[in-house]
């Protein structure tokens, strides 16, 4: 008795064995973990005045991932990412080992990290960070100074007049002479004291308005206009109360005799546009097809008569920041689509060369070093020199005399370290 039921017993589990069998044979497989690509950082070396050369090594290229990007990135900060950093793209068929050039971006005797990284379509993953000593590498720009007496300032609202960089900050104002390397005070700006506001100069006349409180955790926002006589080194009232909402970090131009201000944020972000028309004193709003863009911040610039808005976003999107760039007609009071912005990023410093409008980008939560180039006839973007100090957000840009002026504003200690104010000034003459 004892035997046929251990028997039977053994018939019956080899049965519900064979039928789990057939059973996993006829279902898909079930989600096992995904094995990711590990990566390591080597030594750099070939250390020279030409750049460095970064070295890395694939332990495994993981499993049922697809490789879509894989390289170096750097800085001078100990956590370098792809959203902070400089960046060397070696493609997407890695090699066991691997190793790039890097020939931009870094400054003789600093200190830069690196690491290796890889994209795939699920994740990204970076080796550990390895440190070297730069001998620096090609660059056009050039360091005017460590620190400037506009001191850590953030928001400063730059004028071009005459190859002079007239500059507001608080209600401190100065000129700075771009030949002799020299600052002068100027008389103080009789407002309140503001950062992000609007500035523009027409017929010989500077003019500043707009702009935010420079208390800390400041709502209080401007809506007048004050002019200021660089002869004459005075200040008069041109609207204590404009007719339009108060804002600041505004997308402001010039186009012949008039200035286009609007967007930016006050107590909300906002979306009307205006035209600023300085010897009748009056505002006058200009309907746009971009009734949803609400964009603080956004950059602006002036070629061949023509306005562009970059960073603003799509009709209808409620996303930012955004690629958008956007070509004001002012003949036809009509905007256009242009040739995207190469990154989807909010681009907060620009300057225009007679022939070619450059962008400073940002990209979001960290702060960048690249510079872009766009060329109205083609229609196109291109990449220039990466700056080679510490990048930043909120930073005073001006071009004089065929050279791009560019320093204060925000920077960054670490990847999720807190913004601190970066006091220098660079120079970049424009090939």
């Amino acid at each position: 008795m004892l035997v046929d039921f251990i028997f039977k017993l053994m018939q019956r589990n080899i049965l519900y064995l064979i039928i789990g069998l057939l059973t996993v044979l006829s279902c898909d497989a079930p989600d096992y973990p995904q094995t990711y690509p590990l990566i390591l950082t080597q030594p750099a070396d070939n250390i020279t005045s030409a750049g460095a050369r970064f070295n890395g090594k694939f332990e495994s290229i993981g499993s049922d991932q697809k490789i879509m990007d894989y390289g170096f990135v750097w800085n001078m900060q100990s956590n370098p990412t792809i959203y902070n950093s400089s960046r060397l793209s070696l493609g997407s068929t890695p090699t066991h080992d691997f190793f790039g050039m890097a020939t931009e971006g870094m400054i003789a005797g600093k200190t830069y990290y690196v690491k290796s990284y890889v994209i795939t379509d699920r994740v990204t993953i970076y080796g550990p960070a390895v440190d070297f000593k730069s001998e620096g590498s090609p660059t056009s720009w050039k360091k005017i100074s460590d620190t400037t007496p506009l001191g850590n300032a953030a928001g400063v609202s730059p004028v071009v007049y005459n190859g002079m960089i007239y500059c507001l900050y608080g209600n401190l104002f100065y000129s700075y002479d771009v030949t002799a390397n020299t600052w002068t005070a100027k008389a103080n700006f009789p407002g309140g004291s503001r950062i992000g506001a609007s500035a523009f100069t027409i017929n010989g006349t500077l003019y500043y308005g707009f702009g935010k409180y420079t208390g800390e955790f400041s709502t209080s926002y401007y809506k007048d206009i004050f002019a200021y006589d660089p002869v004459a080194d005075t200040w008069t009232t041109v609207m204590a109360s404009a007719s339009v909402a108060t804002r600041s970090s505004a997308v402001t131009f010039v186009i012949g005799s008039k200035a286009f201000i609007g967007f930016g944020e006050g107590p909300t972000a906002l979306n009307d546009f205006y035209e600023f028309d300085p010897f009748a004193v009056s505002f006058k709003s200009i309907p746009t097809s971009l009734q949803n863009v609400k964009s603080a911040n956004a950059s602006s610039f002036v070629l061949n008569g023509k306005g562009y808005l970059v960073g603003v976003e799509k009709p209808g999107s409620q996303t930012s920041p955004s690629a958008d760039v956007y070509e004001f007609d002012p003949a036809a009071l009509t905007f256009s689509k242009k040739a995207d912005f190469p990154n989807t990023l909010i681009a907060t410093n620009n300057i225009a060369s007679a022939t070619t409008g450059y962008v400073f980008s940002q990209p979001p939560f960290n702060f960048n070093n690249k510079i872009y180039g766009y060329d109205q006839v083609k229609n196109v973007w291109t990449a220039n020199e990466i700056f080679p100090g510490t990048g930043r957000y909120l930073a005073t840009t001006a071009f004089v005399n065929g050279k791009i002026y560019f320093g204060n504003g925000f920077s960054v200690i670490s990847q999720n370290g807190p913004p601190k104010p970066t006091p220098d000034l660079w120079e970049l003459t424009v090939k």
